[in-house]
């Protein structure tokens, strides 16, 4: 990329540098990388096997009988994290008003495993809390029953998309 785009000062070792175009898309410019090699193709297929333990994890927790919402509340960067109370409210309302099963998903780390414990705690109907309970296929399999996922701009928002799951990403300016 150019200087404006690349991270941790790559553009000092590049020889070549792809340019920039106003308000592109990061796909956009990522294809940006294929077409500098002459391939102009633009195939995106999103096709991440599930083994069958992983659907049976997921089939094992999640009820069939339910409409699902998978909330994954954190991101890496803590700017990126809706608050607690704004997820409990969403966890409610699909609780209440849609008779929806409300999944809380995420990593191992303390802060997500405590981000979650707080949203549980919140909402007036427990979710089925599986933050740190997951490996990456058990997750993507859980993604994949959902019928709606809502995140921040984290790695679960891209992984529902590629499943073909319905997703509310939300993004804050970082």
């Amino acid at each position: 990329f150019d200087r404006e785009r690349a991270k941790d000062l790559q553009w000092l070792f590049t020889n070549h540098k792809i340019s920039a175009k106003q308000r592109q898309h990061v796909l956009d410019s990522l294809f940006g990388f294929t077409e500098a090699l002459g391939i102009n193709e633009r195939v995106l297929e999103w096709n991440i096997p599930i083994p069958a333990e992983a659907r049976a994890f997921a089939a094992q927790h999640i009820p069939n009988d339910k409409m699902i919402l998978v909330i994954s509340p954190c991101s890496s960067v803590s700017q990126r994290n809706w608050t607690v109370e704004g997820y409990a409210t969403v966890a409610d309302y699909a609780t209440e008003k849609q008779n929806m099963q409300v999944v809380l998903c995420g990593g191992s780390t303390v802060i997500e495993q405590e981000y979650g414990e707080r949203i549980a705690q919140r909402c007036h109907h427990t979710p089925l809390n599986l933050i740190g309970k997951t490996n990456l296929k058990q997750l993507l399999a859980i993604l994949e029953k959902a019928d709606i996922i809502v995140a921040p701009d984290s790695g679960p928002a891209h992984l529902g998309t590629s499943v073909g799951t319905s997703v509310i990403g939300l993004y804050a300016c970082t």
